[in-house]
């Protein structure tokens, strides 16, 4: 049986805040949906492969998320990336809110006709 292989990339997102600047400010922050129902990264080949319990797990994780975690990590964009500290402020309580919204309906998007199993 042949083994796999996989590949790590870093993936620099420096740019993501650079380039956007001229867009993302303070007046259009407020239009990010928290609310958003896209999973992110739920290519159709990968939906057959999420089981329940990995899914109740990473809801789990999500739920441990806190603002403080939050917080250090945005303390840690470098300056050169030009975020004052509101920019910094609403990127911090867009991914906390973000987050407890995944945490909340995680499960029940993913599997939506086994919404009992959410009371396990």
């Amino acid at each position: 049986m042949a083994t796999k292989k996989f590949q790590i990339k870093a993936i620099d997102h420096s740019e993501a805040f650079r380039q956007t600047q001229k867009i993302l400010t303070i007046e259009n922050f407020s239009q990010l949906s928290i609310e958003d129902t896209t999973i992110y990264g739920l290519f159709p080949e990968f939906k057959s492969k999420i089981v329940f319990k990995a899914a109740k797990e990473a809801q789990k994780k999500l739920e441990l998320l806190s603002r403080d975690n939050i917080e250090n990590l945005i303390r840690e964009i470098p300056d050169d990336w030009n975020l004052n500290q509101q920019m910094r402020d609403m990127f911090c309580s867009f991914i906390f809110c973000r987050a407890r919204y995944v945490a909340d309906t995680l499960c029940s998007r993913l599997f939506p006709n086994e919404s009992e199993m959410l009371f396990e």
